[in-house]
C-alpha cells in the first residue's frame, strides 16, 4: 500500500494506516496509560525525550532511597564503605526492576539473567567509586560533608548509567 494513496490518512511509526481522528502511539507503554493531554504531549516528543524523563523519575526515587538509607546506616555505627554499599543495593533493586519495566521495557518487558548479570557488573564499578569518593569525603571533611556529597556523585553517576543501561544492560 502506496502512502499517497491515502491522503485522508496518516501513517504510524511502524507503517501501519490509521484514519485522521486515531491518535498515533508512541509506542512506549507508559506513554499509552497517562491521562489523554499528557498522552498527546508526551507522542509529539522524541523517544529519547521520554526515556531520558523516566529514567531521571525513576533515577529520582532511586536516588532518594540510597541516600536516606546512607545517612541513616552511617549515622548510626555502620563504617561510610558498609554504609553506601547496603544503600547502594537498596536503591540499585528498586532502579533495576523500575528502569526495565518503565524506561527500558524492551519487546517483551521481562528481566532476564543476562540483564541482571550487566546491571550487578556495572553496580560494582559504579560502588566502588562512589564508596572511594565518600570515604575520602569522610576522611578530610567529616560524617556530614559525604551526606552532602553523595547526591553529587550519583548524579554524576548517573550520567553514565543512563548510556551503559541503554547501550547495554537493558539492550
Amino acid at each position: 500500500m502506496k502512502i499517497a494513496s491515502l491522503p485522508a490518512r496518516a501513517v504510524t511509526g511502524t507503517g501501519a494506516a490509521m484514519s485522521s481522528e486515531e491518535e498515533p502511539t508512541h509506542g512506549h507503554w507508559i506513554v499509552e496509560r497517562c491521562p489523554r493531554a499528557l498522552r498527546r504531549f508526551l507522542r509529539r516528543r522524541p523517544m529519547w525525550l521520554v526515556e531520558v524523563v523516566l529514567f531521571l523519575a525513576v533515577g529520582g526515587a532511586q536516588l532518594t532511597l540510597d541516600w536516606i538509607v546512607y545517612v541513616v546506616l552511617s549515622y548510626g555505627t555502620l563504617p561510610v564503605a558498609v554504609a553506601n554499599i547496603i544503600a547502594r543495593m537498596s536503591g540499585a533493586s528498586l532502579g533495576f526492576w523500575l528502569n526495565r519495566k518503565v524506561t527500558f521495557p524492551g519487546a517483551d518487558g521481562r528481566v532476564g539473567r543476562s540483564h541482571f548479570l550487566r546491571f550487578s557488573a556495572f553496580w560494582v564499578v559504579a560502588t566502588f567509586v562512589s564508596t572511594a569518593i565518600l570515604e575520602a569525603a569522610r576522611w578530610h571533611y567529616g560524617l556530614e560533608a559525604s551526606w552532602l556529597v553523595k547526591p553529587a556523585i550519583e548524579a554524576v553517576l548517573a550520567v553514565a548509567s543512563y548510556l551503559i543501561s541503554k547501550y547495554w544492560i537493558y539492550r
